[in-house]
This record gives structure tokens, C-alpha cells and sequence, in this order.
């Protein structure tokens, strides 16, 4: 599905306008970026928290020539899934 689609989908069901889904996505997934950014877990009842994980600096190794590189350290973002979520999709 795409964003598109999803903003539809939402303005389908809560009879709002696309324009006005697209907003509230907007708002949304900025407030859930800046505040992971800001390493706070965000909790999203009813779908899941994401929060930052730190990834630690490593070697890895060019598939093409074998070679051996470092990799840097870096942030990512790990989403995990409530109960209730999960129990939806495996019904």
C-alpha cells in the first residue's frame, strides 16, 4: 500500500478529506521522528513504540573484492509490534 492509497483508505473510513489525512499523516510521522530522534519511545496503542537503537561501529567485508571495511556507527529505528497487533494478523 502506498502513502497515497493509505491517506485514502483513512479518509474513506473517517469520512475527513484527503487533503486534511494527509496533514494528520504528516504531523504524525514528524512528531514520531523527532521525538525517536530525540531518543524518547514513542507508543502508539492499538500498533506498536518505536524507539532508537544504536548501532555499534564494525568491520565488515566488500562483497565484490573481499576486502575488509569499516562501518561506521549509526542510528536506526526499531518498531516492535503490541499484543494486540500481533493477535490481529495471526487470527
Amino acid at each position: 500500500m502506498t502513502n497515497k492509497e493509505l491517506i485514502a483508505s483513512i479518509a474513506s473510513e473517517s469520512g475527513m478529506t484527503q487533503v486534511d489525512v494527509a496533514k494528520v499523516m504528516d504531523a504524525f510521522t514528524k512528531a514520531i521522528a523527532e521525538n525517536v530522534a530525540k531518543n524518547d519511545k514513542v507508543v502508539v496503542q492499538g500498533l506498536g513504540s518505536f524507539e532508537l537503537k544504536a548501532k555499534p561501529a564494525r568491520t565488515g567485508r566488500n562483497p565484490h573484492t573481499g576486502e575488509t571495511i569499516n562501518i561506521a556507527a549509526s542510528n536506526a529505528v526499531a518498531f516492535k509490534a503490541t499484543k494486540s497487533l500481533k493477535d490481529f494478523l495471526n487470527a
